[in-house]
């Protein structure tokens, strides 16, 4: 064997042995269709945009480990400059009576935006550790919330639905499960890891 076939050996045999990668968080990426972004004039009328980019869902992370439940929303483009952005996520716990929804909004006089809860009746949710990230470079905005706040679920599933609005107040909606305006669906149930 020559030297760069025994080094090709050597490296395939140590990918093979290697450990895998440590017990993260459990989960699920749902990915959603392009073009499929609605343009909303007032909350009754709403047609389709599919030429819209910002604010363009590609797909959802939905991770749920011993500590914390994540969603990662990832967009074609995520807004334009000083557009208002609003990311929507509905969180139920496996026992199905506790549902969250997180709320994260940025606009033009605060671009690093702002995180909410609210239960299912929509009243703001005291003592509930939530965190978030608007990244533009990335075009992606990321949630998490403590376990705690649905009541330390073995499993999660989540709606995600997004809006941004323009200088002109038209708002185009987009969420990761169908082609609707705005969807009621849920993702799949994502177990916690230990």
């Amino acid at each position: 064997m020559t030297r760069t076939h025994v080094l090709a050996t050597v490296i395939a045999a140590c990918a093979l042995a290697a450990p895998a990668a440590p017990a993260g968080a459990q989960e699920i990426t749902v990915k959603d269709a392009r073009g499929d972004v609605w343009r909303e004039a007032d909350t009754v009328n709403a047609t389709p945009a599919p030429s819209i980019r910002a604010g363009d869902i590609t797909k959802a992370v939905i991770a749920h480990d011993g500590r914390r439940v994540s969603v990662r929303i990832v967009f074609k483009r995520l807004a334009r400059k000083g557009a208002y952005i609003q990311a929507a996520v509905k969180l139920q716990g496996s026992k199905g009576r506790v549902v969250r929804e997180v709320l994260v909004e940025s606009s033009r006089r605060d671009r690093n935006g702002v995180v909410r809860v609210f239960n299912a009746g929509g009243r703001p949710v005291g003592n509930c550790d939530a965190d978030h990230d608007i990244d533009f470079k990335r075009d992606r905005v990321t949630l998490d919330v403590d376990r705690r706040c649905l009541h330390k679920p073995g499993r999660v599933r989540a709606n995600v639905n997004t809006a941004r609005a323009t200088g002109s107040g038209i708002f185009y909606s987009d969420n990761v499960h169908d082609t609707a305006a705005e969807s009621l669906a849920w993702s799949d149930w994502v177990k916690r890891t230990r």
